[in-house]
């Protein structure tokens, strides 16, 4: 239980994007959690995210694979999608998009098909990012209306903004105004919405026409 609700105050943490809480609350958990438990190989994804967000980038993915190279060891097939994902999000996010994409497309059915509904969104809406920056537009698409279709049952609502932004990079970069600004207004953040939440929304907007954005 503890571990539990220390994971659950690094995820808040992942919404604030705050890297120092995030790498405080994913030790904490993954010191009170067993090997081969769900929530250490959680705790072990998130905590290359927070040691990213401080700057740490190269720390963050070793962190990625040291822990990938702990769950493999312990056998548990189960496990290494939820660092998968975070370690393609980090490629994804130093520039090696073709690691990423491969990354992203073996961790992003395999979640899907084990029920992790939140790692399988937040996988989709990236590999649809990472086919869209290697040219891959048709595939960035399919991918992006996965995201869209998995989002609609998930209740993960702090996602939208992300996996709506993942679905306007195509639209909007083909001229395709009408099917991007109707992602965009989906991507809307609100009032108290996670910072996270708000980036999302902003990248998003980022893609409409002046006169458009100017109306959002």
């Amino acid at each position: 239980m503890a571990a539990t609700i220390a994971q659950r105050l690094a995820l808040h943490a992942v919404g604030r994007m705050d890297g120092a809480d995030t790498v405080l609350w994913t030790r904490r958990a993954i010191e009170l959690a067993a090997p081969g438990e769900p929530i250490r190989a959680e705790a072990q994804a998130v905590l290359g995210l927070g040691l990213a967000w401080q700057g740490r980038l190269a720390e963050g993915l070793a962190a990625h694979e040291n822990a990938l190279a702990e769950v493999e060891a312990g056998g548990d097939s189960a496990l290494p999608p939820r660092i998968r994902m975070a370690h393609g999000w980090l490629q994804l996010a130093d520039g090696d998009v073709v690691g990423a994409r491969a990354e992203l497309m073996e961790t992003a059915p395999a979640a899907l098909g084990r029920g992790t509904v939140r790692i399988s969104l937040w996988a989709y809406a990236w590999l649809a990012i990472a086919d869209y920056t290697i040219g891959s537009w048709d595939d960035a698409i399919l991918n992006a209306e996965r995201a869209v279709a998995i989002l609609g049952d998930s209740g993960h609502a702090w996602l939208r903004p992300l996996v709506r932004w993942a679905a306007a990079v195509v639209p909007a970069a083909r001229g395709d105004w009408h099917t991007a600004e109707e992602q965009v207004r989906l991507a809307v953040a609100h009032t108290g919405d996670y910072e996270l939440m708000i980036i999302g929304s902003a990248s998003a907007r980022a893609l409409s026409p002046p006169a458009a954005r100017a109306a959002l």
